[in-house]
């Protein structure tokens, strides 16, 4: 435990503690209300579908959310703990954190291969990337948490105190821009190529704002990082990019399923009293839709083919 600190260093950290936590509770805040927006959606869009991995995997990514909050709120406001009860929170947080980017991410990397015509060298392609971006992310992250010093001083709500190596911790951060700038850019590809339709307005517009705004988010994050007091570099925008990442996926697969409905018009069907309208089927309809909107397109000249099956939009891989 720290000793007492003179009084110009405990203002300035309690001012940095402070913008930490407003930095957190505004996420928080901002989470919940978007959620509050779109749960109808959901509701109806989502909650009738039957059990599947991407119904799963859709809904982990939209619900971890909550629970981070609270270890991020703990953890932003715990007194009189040990050093180590500080760590174990961190750990928890880290590992919440990642495993539910992983999940956002991979939803949207789904939809990119779909996109691109669900071709197997497209798939090898995001495969072999997104383990380089996982292992460019966790090494400086386990580094970090490895080497990373918690300070528990004697004063009120003052007793988890995070501090590292900044220019380690960076490059978690660049990793995040990284990824999102590819992202970005197999995203703009197609949409330069192809003829736009409803649907495909909706796939390419959410992708390419989902990816815009992670990618200067995460460079943000790393100016911040790089030239921010450490407290504040280390904690002021990590709830928001978490947020965001769920916000944003959970928008993108909620506006295509609503396209989907209206120009299908399953919308009806799922609000059947006898009926019971499968995951599959609505993948199967959003093949279909985009397949003859996407017909001679561009880029099916370039693939040398025609149009290949979407499956991947706003679902989960149709197996018929």
């Amino acid at each position: 435990m720290a000793g007492i600190l003179p009084s110009e260093a405990l203002v300035s950290l309690v001012f940095q503690v402070q913008v930490t936590r407003l930095a957190t509770v505004a996420s928080i805040a901002a989470f919940v209300y978007d959620y509050l927006l779109t749960l109808p959606q959901e509701v109806s869009l989502v909650w009738p579908t039957p059990w599947s991995f991407m119904k799963i995997a859709f809904l982990l990514q939209r619900y971890l959310p909550f629970f981070d909050s609270i270890l991020f709120f703990i953890l932003q406001n715990m007194s009189g703990v040990s050093e180590a009860a500080c760590g174990h929170h961190l750990q928890a947080a880290g590992i919440m954190f990642t495993i539910g980017t992983f999940i956002s991410e991979t939803i949207l990397a789904l939809r990119v291969w779909s996109v691109w015509g669900n071709t197997r060298k497209m798939a090898i392609f995001l495969i072999l990337f997104y383990i380089f971006i996982i292992l460019f992310a966790l090494v400086p992250m386990a580094y970090v948490f490895h080497t990373v010093t918690i300070q528990t001083l004697p004063y009120p709500r003052l007793s988890c105190i995070v501090t590292g190596d900044k220019y380690v911790y960076s490059l978690c951060w660049f990793a995040f821009a990284l990824c999102n700038s590819v992202m970005l850019i197999l995203m703009i590809i197609p949409a330069m190529q192809c003829r736009q339709s409803c649907l495909l307005k909706v796939v390419y517009r959410d992708g390419i704002t989902y990816y815009i705004y992670m990618t200067a988010l995460s460079i943000v994050n790393i100016v911040i990082v790089l030239a921010a007091p450490e407290v504040i570099g280390f904690g002021l925008l990590i709830a928001l990019e978490r947020f965001l990442h769920s916000l944003l996926t959970s928008r993108v697969v909620l506006n295509i399923r609503s396209q989907v409905a209206k120009s299908s018009g399953i919308q009806e069907i799922y609000h059947a009293s006898n009926n019971s309208v499968g995951f599959s089927s609505e993948i199967i309809t959003t093949r279909i839709s985009i397949e003859m909107e996407m017909t001679d397109s561009p880029l099916d000249s370039m693939r040398g083919g025609t149009s290949r099956s979407r499956d991947y939009v706003g679902g989960s891989p149709s197996r018929g």
